[in-house]
């Protein structure tokens, strides 16, 4: 697990899916145009990708009826 991403905020709709506000994506536009920054990189950070993969070993698994905890070693 990597800590050094910080806390990350994404709004999530009912559906489960990523919402990202026009304000966000026209800042992350500027910071890609203005620092040269790659813009599929900058976008997975504003989706919440990083926190996502880190935290994929963690996430609940149904069998079943049963729950069970993914842990992904290695």
């Amino acid at each position: 697990m990597c800590l050094s991403f910080g806390i990350g905020r994404t709004e999530i709709n009912a559906l489960g899916k990523t919402v990202i506000k026009e304000r966000k994506l026209k800042t992350t536009l500027v910071i890609v145009r203005l620092e040269v920054k790659n813009f599929e990189i900058e976008l997975a950070f504003l989706m919440g990708t990083p926190w996502e993969l880190d935290l994929d070993p963690f996430k609940i698994v149904t069998i079943g009826n049963r729950l069970k905890w993914n842990y992904k070693i290695g």
